[in-house]
């Protein structure tokens, strides 16, 4: 087990108690050990039993403590009773809705039971174009912002790399080409292949996505979201 997750699952255990953490689970790039380079963050999120006010004040202690306070980790709390009372079928966590429960359906447990497993929702045709389209607004939105922040040039051209990337996922979850427990298993290399096939990107695009400049990942950007716009447009006319 990663040394970094170790160390998370045995913190959180002290903190909260096993019999008030519903789920632990770990995902993304570095959960699925796929795609991973030194800039992959750690994605969690902790599902506990019933609101506490000292909740997020415990989870922050644990996330500014060496040598956590030194990682990139991203994590989200959920109590199961909010959820319930409010409905699976109304999930939501900050902008994501139904596409991150049905993704999280396939994250890896570290500490009890994957709640969004066993209480599965289903997704029709019609709500997967709509939450994967919103996805592509937000993600080029989440670009757009970023360059107006002062953060170095590397670490501001990895992050329009991995939210282009995830435009140009999203087109291929919304054409149904991919589906979202797919998108743990599938390389950046074979998800080239698919949108290339499928005339989405050229070869030229799928190049610039490999490439550290971030001009020609912008150039890329622009040429997926124009695609978009093409696919949205034929949709509704």
């Amino acid at each position: 087990m990663d040394k970094t997750i170790r160390i998370i699952k045995e913190k959180i255990t002290k903190a909260f108690g096993e019999k008030r953490i519903i789920s632990l689970l770990f995902f993304g790039t570095r959960a699925f050990e796929i795609n991973i380079n030194k800039f992959s963050d750690y994605d969690l999120v902790l599902m506990l039993d019933d609101y506490k006010n000292r909740d997020l004040f415990k989870l922050k202690m644990i996330l500014d403590s060496p040598p956590l306070k030194e990682k990139d980790i991203n994590l989200s709390l959920v109590y199961k009773s909010d959820v319930e009372v409010r409905g699976i079928n109304n999930f939501q966590l900050r902008t994501l809705k139904l596409d991150i429960y049905k993704y999280l359906s396939g994250a890896r447990v570290l500490i009890g039971n994957n709640y969004f497993k066993e209480n599965p929702v289903t997704m029709t045709s019609v709500d997967l174009k709509e939450y994967a389209n919103f996805k592509i607004q937000e993600f080029y939105g989440r670009c757009d912002k970023l360059y107006m922040e002062c953060i170095p040039l590397l670490e501001l051209t990895n992050k329009i790399k991995k939210y282009t990337r995830e435009m140009l996922r999203s087109i291929l979850i919304s054409e149904g080409k991919l589906s979202f427990l797919g998108i743990k298993n599938i390389k950046y290399k074979n998800m080239y292949k698919m949108a290339i096939s499928e005339k989405y990107i050229n070869s030229k695009d799928a190049n610039n996505l490999t490439s550290d400049n971030l001009n020609l990942i912008e150039v890329t950007r622009r040429n997926i979201y124009l695609k978009y716009l093409d696919l949205f447009y034929e949709k509704i006319n």
